[in-house]
């Protein structure tokens, strides 16, 4: 989540696959009507039998909901603290570098850069796995050339 950039979440996230623990009960919650109308039955077959035992489940669920809710702004609260206060101690990790790269890997870069790519000349440097088009590329990073902080 970047500044200016707002978190993003399904709508779902808030009513879908809510578990009722005291049930043993995953719920979609929209409202209690429709609490009761699409798991009154179910509820009742758990021990739900009372208005009070109804309730209750209903605050256990709006609970979750709250919940679910709060994380948007916990999360973004932690990504503010987190950008203020650390310090990489490493930095020069953070960039990629060549060195990183096998160099087979880098190979495959540079042709599929050049204006001579073609998929077809692609197919000299990966290999294949099966007739339904299956390749596999080189190992991506290259063991043993890490910055010593890595290891």
């Amino acid at each position: 989540m970047s500044a200016g950039r707002p978190f993003l979440a399904c709508a779902c996230f808030f009513s879908d696959n809510i578990f009722v623990g005291r049930y043993g009960l995953h719920v979609r919650y929209r409202d209690e009507g429709q609490l009761r109308r699409d798991y009154g039955r179910a509820l009742r077959e758990r021990g739900c039998g009372s208005q009070e035992d109804f309730r209750a489940a209903v605050r256990e669920i709006e609970a979750e909901v709250q919940r679910r809710k709060q994380l948007i702004h916990q999360s973004a609260e932690r990504k503010a603290i987190i950008s203020k206060c650390y310090k990489p101690k490493h930095p020069e990790v953070y960039i990629l570098q060549d060195s990183f790269l096998a160099p087979d890997f880098l190979e495959i870069v540079r042709y599929c850069t050049s204006p001579d790519a073609h998929p077809h000349g692609l197919l000299r440097y990966i290999e294949s796995f099966s007739d339904k088009r299956i390749y596999r590329l080189p190992d991506c990073v290259h063991r043993g050339v890490l910055p010593s902080v890595c290891r």
